[in-house]
């Protein structure tokens, strides 16, 4: 050995001296040493497959089990089952939600129904209550009328015959009430019928 440093060469020469002065180098020989760890290294891999086998043995193998079972088997089977339950409670669930989707569906078309019905109400009575309002409409602008006119004959009667200006408003009162009779008979008020 060739180093900078002579203490380590010193140690490896002694190192080597130890390993060549041994007794047990000098008895055994080399191929025999060699056949030897083969031997060793051939038996450590039996030896780790017959563990490994021992090992499968015992989790495949019949055993007292419990909630807690850290086996592979047992944990595996544990979850298969968790997942069974989750999946049909799932299931479960999933048709209840339609069946209330169906549900609420029909409760909204009749929703929609009974909305519509009442909106054609409305406009049926909306119609009857603006038919009236014009028609009372109508008789209030003939009533204004007529009491200007009786109005106007109060200003008359001071000045002129009262006796003609009464048969005159009695005459157009007359002509005014028959107005307003046909007009009643040919459009009467109607009525809410709700």
């Amino acid at each position: 050995m060739n180093t900078d440093t002579p203490t380590v060469d010193a140690l490896g020469v002694e190192a080597k001296d130890f390993i060549l002065n041994r007794p047990y180098t000098k008895v055994i020989g080399i191929e025999h040493a060699r056949t030897l760890e083969r031997s060793l290294r051939t038996t450590q891999a039996e030896l780790n497959a017959a563990r490994a086998e021992i090992e499968r043995l015992d989790t495949a193998g019949i055993h007292s089990c419990h909630k807690d079972c850290q086996r592979p088997n047992c944990v595996l089977r544990r979850e298969r089952d968790e997942l069974a339950t989750c999946l049909a409670s799932e299931k479960i669930t999933r048709n209840h939600i339609v069946e209330l989707a169906s549900e609420t569906e029909r409760e909204l078309t009749a929703i929609t129904e009974q909305r519509d019905e009442e909106w054609e109400i409305y406009q049926k009575l909306y119609s009857a209550e603006l038919a009236r309002a014009n028609h009372y409409k109508k008789q209030h602008t003939k009533m204004v009328e007529a009491l200007e006119r009786i109005l106007e004959y109060q200003g008359r009667f001071a000045e002129e015959d009262p006796q003609s200006i009464a048969r005159e408003a009695l005459q157009s009162l007359t002509t005014n009430a028959q107005a307003m009779a046909s007009a009643d008979e040919n459009t009467p008020p109607k009525e809410s019928t709700l």
